[in-house]
């Protein structure tokens, strides 16, 4: 079984901490997705896979399966959301994974600006 992780560092300020940099550092949010071969062999196990990999995304880019409606929203909105979950599914090098991807354009609702 093959596995990766998804990582986001957290913009928001840390209180006592001496930088930003420590800030960020202190606040990096590493979630692991777990797939094997037949996670990607047809579209229908990809979709499921790509739907684990946004959930993993949203997780660390700050939202949870308890977060309100809202908040999840945003996140998905988000540029660390997309680029994690870009980087997910680069990372996976399947191309049906990608094609499913892409005909879902991306998963990432359409932004307000």
């Amino acid at each position: 079984m093959k596995a990766f992780l998804i990582a986001a560092l957290g913009a928001a300020c840390v209180a006592g901490a001496a930088s930003a940099n420590e800030a960020q550092l202190a606040d990096k949010t590493v979630v692991h997705v777990g797939y094997d071969a037949s996670s990607v062999a047809t579209p229908r196990a990809a979709e499921n896979l790509l739907g684990r990999l946004s959930q993993a995304a949203m997780q660390a880019c700050g939202a949870f399966p308890g977060s309100v409606r809202d908040y999840k929203m945003t996140v998905m909105r988000s540029g660390c959301y997309q680029q994690k979950l870009d980087e997910a599914v680069a990372q996976v090098d399947s191309p049906v994974l990608s094609q499913v991807y892409q005909a879902e354009g991306s998963m990432l609702p359409a932004s307000g600006g």
